[in-house]
This record gives C-alpha cells, structure tokens and sequence, in this order.
C-alpha cells in the first residue's frame, strides 16, 4: 500500500464487509469506529516519504508550481557555486528533468507562478550577495525565458506570493532591511508600491490564503523571527497575529486546506519543526518534524502533499539534494484481498481517486455522510495499471466520510479525512 496512507488491514468475508455498511445505514456506528481502531475525530501530525532526489545539490532557490509540477531554477550548489540551472520535478511520476538555463545565475531570488509562466525576481547573482532587479520570465510551453521590467529597486532575500492577477513581491534586504511591499502585473509588466509590511526582514516565506497574504519568519530585526503578519490586498492594510512558536529564518511556508504550514529553516541551528496556523482560531500546533532538517528550501503543494526539496543541512552552506514529501493520512481502509490500490485526495468540493488495478473492470464508487447518508455515486470503467478520475459535489463540507468501491470480484471500503480549501 502506499506508505502516506495509514492502513489498519483487516480481511472480511466480502458478505461481511456488505453487512457492515448495511449496519452504517442503521446508524450503528460506533461499531465502526471499534472495528477501525481509530478515534474518528483525532488530529492527525502527519507522515513524512522520501521521493527522488533533486539532480544537482543547492539552496537558497524558490519553487513555483505549475500542473502538479515544481519548478526550481538557480540555487547556490557545491564549492558555492552559483546556478542557472533549472530542474523540474514531476509529482506524480516522481522524476527529474531539466529544462531551458535561467539568463543568469540566481540565489536568494523570488519565484512565483502565474498563467502557466514562472517569474524570477531580484536575488544575487554571485557569493559577494550582489543584489539584482532583474525579472525573468519562463514559458514551459516554449522552454524559452524573457526579460520583464525590472524591479523598483536591486534586493534580495524577498519573498513573491500571486494573488488573482498579480505577483506580490515582499521585504528583502538591500544594503539595509526592507518593508517593500511591491505589486506586479504580468498583462500590463509593471509595478506598484503598496503599503509597507511592518516588519521588516528578509529571509522570511510567505502563501496566500483566501482574501490574505501571510508573511512568517525572518530575519533582521529581534521580533522577526516569529512574527507572523497577513496582508489584505483589498484594503491595502496589514495585521498582527499570533507569534509563531519556533523562531527562524530561511524557512519555507505553503498554504494549503485554508491552513498555513511552515517547517525548516535555521538560527542558532537547522530546525527541523513543521508547525500549522489556522487562521480561524489564530492558533499554531506542532506537526510530524521533518525527517531531515534543513535551510534554504524549495517548497510546493501538489494534491494535498507538501514538497520539501533541496536546502542546507548545515547553518550557512551546505547543499544538499533531498526531497522529502509531508502529507495526512487520507484513509483507513477495509480490502479483500487482491483488491486494487487506492488513493483518494479530498479538498473542497473537488476529489481525485487514482486506482492501481491488476485488470480491466467496471467500478462502482460510493460516498457516505456519518449519518450513512449517499451523498453520490458513479460507476466507472477501469483499465489494467492506473487510473486517475476526478468529481465534483457541493454536499462536502469540512468533515469524515465513509467511501466504499466495488469491482467484479473485490469490495474496498473506510473513511476517507475531507478538508475544505
């Protein structure tokens, strides 16, 4: 089975595993929950896989995310080598491959996606930290990069969020400490100056979530380090929120299920703490540590799983190429055996299931409230090997359900953690 999902095996007789959820209809469900083993409402901290490893050593380097895949261009690699290189990582497959050189060598720079483009920001070009305002701009369609107009100032050490239809590009150092908060429009290829972060610091992280712009971390200043402030792009104004609980810098930030997670970084130390803020109660919680802590990371979501690749395994340098993925458990499952190999991604009102099948068959794909209530069901035709299909239903909200998917010959069933984005 899968390593991310968290499986309690148990074989039934398939006339028992259909008399089980005769009984869910019936309401009998802390049945359910003995037979699982499980408290069905306890938080889970997490799981941590190894995936391939990034062909060329580095840190210091953003990702930016485009279709499931993680692009990481420049980098300071061994022997403080400074790289144009850029690398793309396919989640899904679990492979490497690289792709056009980036116009000039970067560390320390910005990334960000929008429209299907990769926008490189600012950054230093060599191990002398010499800030630059470059911006570049990637077109995997073409594999060819462009210049943009440059940036209002040379900085480095900034952080660039997109929101809607433009790249944010925020703090950094030249020089000095920065506060800049400068907005980017890709269409038009100009800039603005919107009000200060009032913080200021570089070497933070940042993510967008819902209406606000979450900057984390730092460095600079004595309160950076676990200042947590959001910014409203809507009414140009700044909020101060709860601290977070491990002081750092160099660390990596992604939003993801209307949350926001933070892990590595250093000070004093490479720290490997992975923490969650939930922006609807302004309170943080520890989660599973990263298994290797490190500095200077890229970070990417794809399909609810968090990548961490790259970075320093040392404070200052140090580079190294892991790749390492964080994710919850998505179910607790009941199979017959030879049943197919299941994996279900639930966000919102959008799921994926990916089915790895020793044969061609026709499926039949059920979905549950607590009650035993049929929020959907379809039927579907499977081949031989994978099988990747997505829904839509607007019943799920940020809840449990119980799934259940039947073949020809096999019947595989549990309880499947949905979160709302």
């Amino acid at each position: 089975m899968f390593l991310y999902l968290k499986i309690r095996n148990c074989l039934f007789p398939k006339q028992n595993i259909n008399a089980l959820f005769m009984n869910l209809y019936s309401f009998a469900l802390p049945l359910i929950f003995l037979l699982f083993q499980l408290p069905i409402f306890s938080q889970s901290t997490g799981n941590w896989e190894g995936k391939a490893y990034m062909p060329t050593d580095r840190q210091e380097m953003p990702a930016a995310v485009i279709d499931g895949k993680l692009y990481i261009v420049g980098g300071i690699g061994m022997s403080f080598a400074t790289h144009d290189i850029l690398e793309i990582y396919d989640a899904e497959n679990d492979s490497w491959s690289e792709a056009a050189a980036l116009p000039a060598a970067r560390h320390h720079h910005a990334s960000a996606a929008y429209n299907n483009k990769v926008y490189v920001f600012g950054g230093y070009q060599s191990v002398a930290f010499d800030e630059q305002d470059e911006v570049f701009e990637y077109n995997p369609a073409t594999d060819t990069w462009n210049a943009k107009t440059p940036l209002p100032r040379e900085m480095g050490a900034a952080f660039a969020v997109t929101f809607d239809d433009h790249i944010f590009l925020i703090g950094g150092v030249n020089g000095s400490l920065l506060d800049v908060n400068y907005r980017y429009d890709p269409v038009l290829d100009t800039w603005d100056t919107l009000a200060p972060m009032p913080t200021p610091r570089e070497h933070h992280a940042a993510a967008r979530i819902d209406s606000l712009i979450y900057v984390v971390g730092g460095r600079g200043n004595a309160i950076a380090p676990t200042k947590l402030e959001a910014y409203s792009p809507a009414s140009d104004t700044w909020y101060t929120l709860a601290d977070m609980p491990t002081a750092r810098s160099g660390l990596g930030a992604v939003a993801m299920n209307g949350k926001l997670y933070v892990m590595g970084g250093e000070g004093g130390g490479v720290y490997e703490e992975m923490e969650e803020y939930d922006p609807e109660t302004d309170t943080w919680r520890s989660l599973e540590p990263m298994p290797t802590p490190r500095h200077g990371i890229a970070v990417g979501v794809v399909d609810s799983q968090i990548y961490v690749i790259g970075g320093g395994d040392v404070e200052g340098f140090g580079p190294i190429p892991l790749n390492e993925v964080f994710s919850f458990p998505v179910n607790t499952s009941i199979s017959e055996p030879g049943a197919p190999q299941i994996k279900i991604f639930f966000a919102g009102n959008r799921g994926k299931i990916i089915i790895e099948s020793n044969k061609a068959q026709n499926i039949n794909f059920a979905i549950f409230d607590l009650t035993g209530k049929l929020l959907m069901q379809e039927d579907r035709n499977i081949h031989q090997g994978k099988n990747t299909f997505t829904f839509q239903s607007t019943a799920f909200a940020e809840s449990i359900y119980f799934y259940k998917i039947r073949g020809a010959d096999f019947s595989s069933s549990g309880k499947v953690y949905t979160t709302h984005y």
